[in-house]
């Protein structure tokens, strides 16, 4: 019984990490909303001076979660150095992460029945590995490092290419670890739990099916940056066709974008060796990631449990649940010079990924989190008909009510959606962006070159974010 209650309070006092994981994301969230990046990096990282533009962040045994919310802070702060390594870190060790579910480690997968999953490392999306690449072949891009970004360019081909395969392997460890968790359980128990998860995606998550994402985890934000960068980065005829590949792939994932269409023209004319004058015009883009991606709340939720036989007791705990997003702006509106002002269009439907991959991943976590909660509460009983002076009770308790909460951890300053737009520079002027007709940036961009002009707002009345990169 004692050493019951020692590796009890042991359990206990590593479960109220969890609790200072959710106070630290709340933190970040709600400094990063407002615009106030550094200050949001410094809730991340543990300082603000990564900002600066003489300090080097090393990133070395930092958790995943951590280096990505603090490059998306460092990013949108333009200390694009440091948000380089910090992404940089974070895809290699997704890539670990992956690799190890590939090869059927399982030693990430299997989790203690008495345990939760926050109190474990962050298991990151399939997303998430993806989208780093926008971040990388951008970052780079800022850096004036044009060969760091067809690294970048290449990885992000070969993450999206094995994407399904990954996935497929890794739900199938979880799967296995799921099974054997519920195996722990007496047979009636396993009956009611399979029930139990039935009803409850019946109930609760029906609404999650109308969330639509692009097939095979692709991302068309990565997709056409990829397409962007060769297009005006070609080293030969290769390239180009290289190029009209990418932008044909994003134009099937947003076929009513208008300015895909157009830089799929573009690319093709390139191809075809038919560019004549208009490879001599230049061009700027406009990339805008707008507002904030959805988050994951906690369903509170009763289930009914064997405590003996016969007898059914409901038992309380909770499971995460997706919330949607906020945009910032419908959309935004772009000038210059002279010309007639545009509107950025839907590139990238973030929450529809995020949603519906997690959609994906819920049976499993649901599985989990009923063995785990049917367990747990089956020991507190069997503690409580044995513990002659309640202490070992009392921990039980405190501890069930603990690690029966929802593991809502996610990359939270991914935006809700990414737009796009383009116009051709014909005459000095300085690039005007605006929000609901009012003007809120006013930028200078190259004439001679062609640009991509990065914008990132996170709410209404945020202060934007603006960066400009020479293509």
């Amino acid at each position: 019984m004692k050493k019951t209650v020692i590796g009890l309070s042991v359990l206990l006092l590593t479960s109220a990490c969890g609790s200072l994981d959710r106070q630290k994301a709340a933190d970040f969230r709600a400094v990063y909303e407002k615009g106030e990046y550094c200050q949001a990096s410094a809730v991340s990282l543990g300082t603000s001076e990564y900002c600066q533009k003489d300090s080097q962040v090393t990133p070395d045994d930092m958790e995943l979660l951590d280096t990505l919310n603090g490059g998306s802070a460092l990013f949108a702060a333009k200390a694009f150095a440091n948000s380089d390594r910090l992404f940089a870190y974070s895809a290699k060790n997704i890539d670990e992460y992956e690799k190890a579910s590939m090869l059927e480690d399982g030693g990430r997968a299997a989790v203690d029945i008495l345990a939760n999953a926050s109190l474990h490392g962050y298991s990151p999306y399939i997303m998430d590995g993806i989208y780093t690449g926008a971040y990388l072949i951008l970052g780079n891009l800022a850096l004036g490092d044009k060969a760091g970004a067809r690294i970048e360019v290449n990885r992000a081909y070969q993450k999206q290419k094995e994407a399904s395969e990954v996935f497929r392997s890794e739900i199938k460890e979880q799967s296995e670890a799921a099974a054997k968790e519920t195996q722990k359980l007496d047979k009636d128990n396993r009956k009611k739990a399979a029930k139990n998860e039935e009803e409850i995606i019946a109930k609760h998550y029906q609404d999650l099916k109308k969330w639509r994402a692009y097939k095979d985890f692709m991302n068309p934000y990565v997709t056409y940056l990829s397409g962007l960068y060769l297009l005006n980065n070609s080293s030969g005829a290769g390239d180009y066709e290289n190029a009209s590949m990418y932008m044909k792939r994003t134009a099937g994932m947003v076929p009513k974008n208008r300015t895909v269409l157009k830089d799929l023209q573009l690319a093709e004319s390139y191809a075809g060796n038919k560019a004549g004058d208009a490879k001599k015009r230049r061009h700027v883009w406009v990339v805008f990631e707008n507002g904030m991606v959805a988050t994951l709340e906690a369903l509170s939720l009763n289930i009914p449990v064997f405590l003996v036989s016969n007898e059914l007791s409901m038992i309380a705990f909770s499971v995460p649940k997706p919330k949607e997003g906020k945009i910032a702006y419908p959309s935004l509106g772009v000038s210059l010079g002279g010309q007639k002002q545009v509107k950025t269009e839907l590139l990238a439907d973030v929450d529809a990924m995020f949603i519906s991959e997690f959609n994906k991943r819920f049976p499993v976590i649901l599985s989990k989190a009923i063995a785990a909660t049917t367990f747990k509460a089956i020991m507190q009983y069997q503690i409580q008909k044995n513990d002659t002076n309640g202490v070992g009770s009392l921990i039980m308790a405190i501890y069930t009510i603990m690690t029966n909460q929802a593991d809502l951890r996610s990359w939270q300053s991914l935006p809700k959606n990414v737009q796009v737009a383009r116009l051709e520079v014909k005459d000095s002027g300085k690039l005007k962006l605006f929000a609901k007709g009012k003007e809120i940036a006013k930028i200078n961009i190259p004439k001679d070159k062609n640009s991509l002009v990065y914008v990132r707002i996170p709410e209404p009345g945020a202060k934007p974010s603006v960066a400009v990169m020479e293509l």
